[in-house]
């Protein structure tokens, strides 16, 4: 609901009263646009910062390993599971694992649309106070 403090002052500037007020509906589309470049910008920067962490990827791959050797290491002492074993057990677990992350990335996107898209049309069309 942070978009009430930070759109809706714009949305009352396009609502003005005077020779250029514009509809209610396009003021809410002005708004939503702006809400989607704040948004574009953030996943831009956000992509950036990625993009310079895929740059040391080499050594963040090889602390990556030293890790897993480590833990496979452990399970192996204390659980007497071989390293073959634990792969075994990882590759019958990977369809799982595949289906919870489609579900996550898609569960994600129906709650960006509905809850921020669809609430900020409905709170900036039928608003007439600030909050």
């Amino acid at each position: 609901m942070y978009w009430r403090y930070f759109g809706y002052p714009i949305f009352t500037f396009l609502q003005m009263d005077g020779e250029k007020k514009l509809p209610r509906t396009i003021a809410v589309l002005v708004c939503l646009l702006l809400l989607l470049s704040i948004l574009f910008i953030f996943l831009s920067l956000l992509g950036l910062e990625v993009s310079a962490l895929l740059k040391n990827l080499t050594s963040i791959k090889q602390k990556a390993i030293e890790t897993l050797d480590s833990i496979q290491e452990f399970i192996f002492l204390h659980l007497n599971i071989t390293i073959e074993d634990q792969f075994k057990l990882l590759k019958n677990e990977k369809p799982f694992y595949d289906n919870t992350i489609h579900i996550l990335f898609g569960s994600a996107s129906t709650l960006v649309t509905t809850f921020i898209l669809v609430q900020a049309y409905f709170f900036f069309y039928y608003c007439t106070d600030p909050i």
